[in-house]
């Protein structure tokens, strides 16, 4: 048996709710709106704040769904709510702010300033793998998967619940801490737990700084990016990581073969006048020669080791900064 993971796509939502409503905690949990999650899930696939992947077991040729994570960068404001008695599930409470015309969940643009200045709130919704199901194979593809989609961003503080005791044990075991709702602070974990309680557990960015060893305190590791990459560079950069001719990138993007030259051109200037060294005597030309396919190798291996180059950014912030975060530094942004 193996399992993989890859990102949501619209037409995996209608099965990824079936998997959750067929989740013993998190059908209870989501209750009456779990009718709503389509909805909810198609109007945030898609935006910069999201991050969701669907898990799937192989079983030879054939694949089924064996858990669905889903996470979404948040406002201040609500991670405060959340630490407020009475506690109260995120997910749920995400939806209920989302259809009365209150989403906590980032545009696009905050997520740029937020990843460009005072870093980001990830709240977990779920990770989504059934009890019966869960083993340390599928665990670690989920923790494998988290560090996937959210490397390279600015991170504040990270929020979750456990959705089974299996995944209790797990989130406890990758370094998250218990949040003490009666002293307002992460701290010790008791000694039972009841996860059809809402429970929250997190990690800040501060708190990461002294517990560099635990896996959650890696999320936190940061790196300014040098770069700057517009968005529809860093859309054809990210496809280019997967391989492919420009033909195979125009096909996945839908957009015409001379508009994924004309980007290369730009990617090969911006990279000349920011990073010089990266590709020493670095034309602009984007032909498939082989001059030209050696820069773009180059130009994919830096960018598997620096995933803050194709994270949103507002470039206007990230040049107005004036104190910079040290390379590889927990510490805050500014």
């Amino acid at each position: 048996m193996a399992f993989s993971h890859r990102p949501m796509l619209a037409q995996d939502v209608r099965n990824a709710v079936k998997a959750a409503g067929a989740h013993p905690i998190l059908a209870a949990r989501y209750g009456c709106r779990l009718a709503d999650l389509e909805s909810v899930w198609l109007a945030l696939l898609h935006l910069d704040a999201t991050q969701c992947g669907i898990f799937e077991e192989e079983r030879g040729a054939t694949r089924r769904i064996a858990g669905v994570g889903f996470a979404t960068f948040v406002s201040d404001e609500f991670v405060r709510d959340m630490k407020t008695p009475p506690l109260r599930w995120i997910a749920r409470e995400v939806i209920d702010r989302i259809l009365a015309g209150e989403s906590p969940v980032l545009s696009n643009r905050e997520v740029q300033e937020a990843n460009s200045s005072g870093g980001l709130n990830a709240a977990v919704w779920q990770s989504g793998i059934r009890p019966e199901e869960f083993s340390a194979e599928l665990a670690n593809e989920a923790i494998t998967s988290f560090m996937e989609a959210h490397r390279g961003f600015l991170l504040k503080e990270i929020i979750t619940q456990p959705d089974c005791i299996s995944s209790w044990t797990g989130i406890r075991n990758s370094g998250f801490l218990f949040f003490d709702a009666a002293n307002g602070c992460y701290g010790e974990y008791p000694e039972e737990c009841d996860v059809m309680q809402p429970y929250l557990l997190g990690m800040t960015q501060k708190l990461a700084g002294s517990t560099p060893g635990a896996w959650v305190s890696s999320n936190f590791f940061y790196r300014r990016p040098r770069v700057g990459f517009n968005r529809s560079e860093q859309r054809l950069l990210s496809c280019a990581l997967a391989g492919g001719t420009d033909e195979e990138l125009a096909d996945r993007l839908r957009i015409s073969i001379s508009a994924v030259k004309k980007t290369w051109h730009s990617i090969y200037e911006r990279v000349g006048s920011s990073l010089p060294e990266l590709l020493p005597q670095c034309g602009t030309d984007g032909d498939m020669s082989e001059r030209g396919k050696g820069k773009k190798q180059r130009l994919v291996a830096y960018l598997r080791d620096h995933p803050e180059e194709l994270r949103p950014v507002s470039r206007r912030l990230l040049k107005s900064r004036v104190t910079r975060v040290p390379q590889g530094d927990f510490g805050e942004a500014d």
